[in-house]
């Protein structure tokens, strides 16, 4: 503090100085002014200039002689940077005590502030306000304004007449700065409106600068003066925790200056200061009320994590910082909990709280307070009504102050309301908080976008996940319920019906998205399918195009709601996706569905009827060409196995893991593998009537079959595939190309009729075919011995014919068996056969013998 006392004994002297005090303490008035001046004219640039140093000194006579000298115990906790500008708003005047042989002599310090009191009561006295003009012009403008406002403010630490030695009597009493006359305080205060000055506004170039008043800068030196010596003290310590308070005063200045800008900036300064003070005031009324609620006891029943930041805990922390709110919230929880459990009411916990502290306890924290006391009645009372009452007011409440809640109070209130199903509360309150958490939609919007885990908005939409996740767990809980009450009337059934109703009544399209992916996770498709909300078609439209599981569900959606056009579009869609992992049978599942849903839709939706029939036919075609693709997967299959070539091996994985054109089918595969029959049936799904590339496939077929017993099953398993397609089976050219095979094989007559026979090839059809090829007249058939051959195997057909005609149980009619026509035909190649070839009469006597036996009418 730079204070010297020393004792001074002479030898010689008046006796009064013979034993004195000498005390010698700088002049800090002067020393500061001579450090903020600026350097001399003959100061060389660059070079430090010493400070002038100023001291006051006097000497205190004692009359006998000092034995001893001592400091007097100091309250205050000075770190040795200190000096009595700043010290002496919080600290008292330093005393120090002499032993003499008269007694105990006091020696007290005075202080700038004492000094400036003295003076201004001295000047008052003798009307000269001189001295007081100089003490400012000392200590400078500010400091001397600052001075002014700790009078104003009877700042307890003024008066030097304040310390007493211990067991003395303090007969000027400890708040002699608060008995200052009334006229001493106006005089104060008029010196502060004298010479507290005007805001300016100061231009520098393009910018203006506003320079401040005396009076605005004295007060800020004065308010951060009270709070330096707590501000960053932790608000506990181990043991009996130390909480200082300042006091409080009001102060006026009056408003002048033509600058009126920075009169404006000068006043918003002093508002702030205001508020500033106000919030001081009520951080320390905050602790002091903890105090007031045994302080210890409530941070006992704080969690570990609380506790440790709370001893961390600076006054500045408290004020300033969302960590200090946080805590001081964490306690003011502890309290009302600790009172709620005393059965003491909340709302006379509330009303103290807002009182004394209201920036602690808001409005809203007041709401929560209560929406918790009404949980807590809910639990306690056994009447049915009355807790209903109670637990329809605690979700009331929770409603208007959402944003006071914690998601771990949110989870424990949501956890007692679905202890006391509760269905509204614990599913509608999460749902609300969601929404109020999040106003400006940040976790909605993250949702919707690509999600990147640097996003800003992550957090947001995590918080919205944690609040869904108590509605599906409310969901779970109550799913439970009902499963264990096995069918009893316990309400467990009602109470799981009306959650679920509240759950798909939201308007949140995000919490719909987590409800519907939860029921999926669950295995619980079927209850998915059965929602109609507004939501559920487009989140299974998103999902679908990103999981084929997904894109099953809308499928069957679709049909569940009766949408068959859309199912089968769907499904149409689902298997032409390479980008899928859908083997070919998948695929070819998929059309047929789209078929079967195509058939079932009604003309009356989704546009025309033609348009319907439209879809469904290219829906068929589709299908048709699925399943040739499939028949030739199976045919290469067991090439695939052993093939060595790449190449080949790569075509093969492109045929079976995407839907092909009928137009690859052919060129790819059913031409470079010679599958003669898929080649048929490629023709005929085709539609492509070319009867040359038709015989020429026919040709090859008999040609690889070899013998006739080959030909045969390989004829017959075409017809029964393939007739009556005049495009893959040509019945009159095969007839001719088999006629042909056995004719120079020597073959009986009854061979090509028992080929085509076996194929299933109508009686008819058949006797057309070769009827047709008789009266061809073409070569080689212009030749007798060729006719007589087809007209044998004609023969050996029609007897064929009758005797199915004729056999027991047939019951054919008429209309299948044509009489008429037979006999006409017939009569007519006995006409031609009588000259030439007797041997052929006969059989056909026969037919007409039996032919006539069977309609002998006609």
């Amino acid at each position: 503090m730079g204070l010297l006392v020393a004792v001074q004994e002479l030898e010689s002297g008046p006796d009064n100085l013979r034993n004195s005090l000498f005390v010698a303490t700088p002049d800090l008035g002067k020393i500061a002014a001579s450090t903020t001046s600026g350097p001399s004219s003959n100061t060389t640039y660059g070079t430090t200039r010493r400070p002038v140093l100023n001291e006051y000194a006097s000497l205190v006579p004692t009359g006998t002689k000092i034995w001893d000298l001592a400091p007097a115990p100091h309250v205050g906790e000075r770190d040795g940077t200190w000096n009595d500008l700043t010290a002496q708003l919080v600290e008292p005047p330093r005393q120090f005590i002499a032993l003499t042989e008269a007694g105990l002599t006091s020696l007290v310090k005075k202080r700038p502030m004492d000094v400036l009191r003295d003076l201004i009561e001295a000047s008052r006295k003798v009307g000269d306000l001189s001295y007081v003009s100089v003490f400012k012009d000392s200590y400078g403008v500010d400091q001397f304004c600052m001075m002014c406002f700790a009078l104003l403010a009877s700042n307890s630490h003024l008066s030097a007449d304040n310390l007493h030695l211990p067991g003395q009597r303090n007969t000027d009493g400890i708040d002699a700065a608060v008995n200052m006359s009334k006229e001493v305080l106006l005089v104060t205060q008029n010196l502060l409106q004298q010479f507290g000055g005007k805001p300016a506004a100061v231009e520098r170039g393009m910018d203006v600068h506003y320079e401040f008043s005396a009076r605005h800068d004295g007060f800020a030196s004065y308010l951060a003066g009270l709070l330096k010596p707590i501000w960053k003290l932790n608000i506990t310590k181990a043991g009996h925790p130390q909480l200082l308070l300042a006091g409080s005063g009001e102060f006026s200045a009056a408003r002048g200056g033509t600058e009126q800008e920075a009169l404006k900036a000068n006043t918003r300064r002093f508002h702030n200061f205001k508020r500033c003070f106000r919030a001081l005031l009520r951080a320390f009324s905050f602790v002091l009320l903890l105090i007031d609620y045994k302080f210890s006891d409530t941070v006992a029943l704080c969690e570990p994590s609380l506790q440790q930041s709370l001893s961390k805990l600076t006054f500045d922390g408290l004020m300033t910082t969302t960590e200090g709110a946080e805590i001081a919230r964490g306690l003011i929880n502890n309290v009302i909990n600790q009172q709620i459990s005393q059965q003491i009411s909340v709302d006379a916990i509330s009303e103290t709280l807002q009182q004394r502290c209201g920036s602690f306890c808001s409005a809203a924290d007041v709401l929560l307070y209560k929406a918790l006391e009404s949980v807590r009645k809910a639990k306690e009372t056994r009447d049915a009504n009355e807790q209903r009452t109670c637990l329809k007011e605690s979700f009331r409440l929770f409603r208007k102050c959402t944003s006071t809640l914690s998601l771990e109070k949110l989870q424990e209130v949501v956890a007692e309301y679905r202890a006391l199903r509760y269905a509204n509360g614990a599913v509608q309150l999460p749902l609300q908080c969601a929404k109020d958490w999040d106003l400006d939609n940040h976790g909605r919007d993250y949702w919707l976008s690509e999600r990147l885990s640097g996003d800003e908005r992550r957090e947001a939409y995590k918080l919205r996940r944690e609040c869904y996740k108590l509605v599906t767990d409310t969901l779970s809980a109550f799913d439970d319920a009902y499963e264990q009450s096995q069918g009893k009337d316990d309400g467990s059934a009602a109470v799981r019906k009306n959650a679920y109703q509240l759950a798909l009544s939201s308007d949140d399209p995000m919490f719909h998205a987590e409800l519907y992916d939860w029921l999926v996770s669950q295995g619980r498709t079927d209850d998915l399918l059965e929602i109609r909300t507004p939501y559920i078609e487009d989140h299974l439209i998103s999902q679908a195009q990103r999981n084929d599981k997904w894109g099953e569900l809308l499928w069957q959606f679709f049909v569940h709601s009766g949408q068959y056009l859309r199912a089968a579009m769907l499904c149409k869609h689902s298997p032409t996706l390479s980008a899928t992992d859908l083997d070919l049978e998948t695929r070819i599942e998929y059309l047929s569905l789209a078929v079967s849903n195509a058939k079932s839709h009604p003309s009356s939706e989704y546009g025309q009827h033609e348009t319907a029939v439209e879809f469904l036919s290219d829906l068929e075609d589709k299908l048709e060409v699925a399943q040739v693709q499939l028949e030739i997967a199976n045919l290469l299959s067991r090439r695939h196995a052993i093939e060595g070539d790449l190449e080949w091996r790569r075509r093969y994985e492109v045929l079976t893991s995407r839907l092909l054109d009928i137009s690859t089918l052919y060129r790819e595969f059913a031409e470079p593998e010679n599958l003669h029959a898929i080649k048929l049936l490629i023709l005929k799904v085709a539609d492509r009537r070319d009867t040359q590339l038709a015989m020429s496939i026919w040709e090859a077929i008999l040609a690889e079959a070899g013998s006739p017993q080959a030909v045969q099953e390989q004829v017959s398993t075409l017809a029964m595939r393939f007739f009556p397609s005049d495009i893959a089976f040509p019945l009159d050219s095969v007839c001719r190309l088999l006629d042909e095979y056995a004719w120079p094989r020597r073959l009986p007559p009854t061979w090509v009729p028992s080929v085509l026979l076996s194929g299933g090839i109508p009686f008819d059809a058949l006797f057309g075919a070769l009827l047709a090829i008789h009266e061809s007249s073409v070569p080689p058939y212009n030749d007798i011995a060729r006719t007589n051959h087809v007209l044998a195997e004609i023969t050996v057909l029609l007897e064929t014919w009758l005797d199915e005609q004729t056999r027991p149980g047939v019951g054919s009619t008429r209309a299948e068996f044509p009489v008429n026509h037979l006999d006409e035909v017939v009569s007519e190649f006995i006409l031609h056969a009588r000259a030439p070839n007797n041997k052929m009469r006969q059989p056909l006597d026969y037919l007409i013998s039996k032919g006539g036996f069977v309609d002998g009418s006609e």
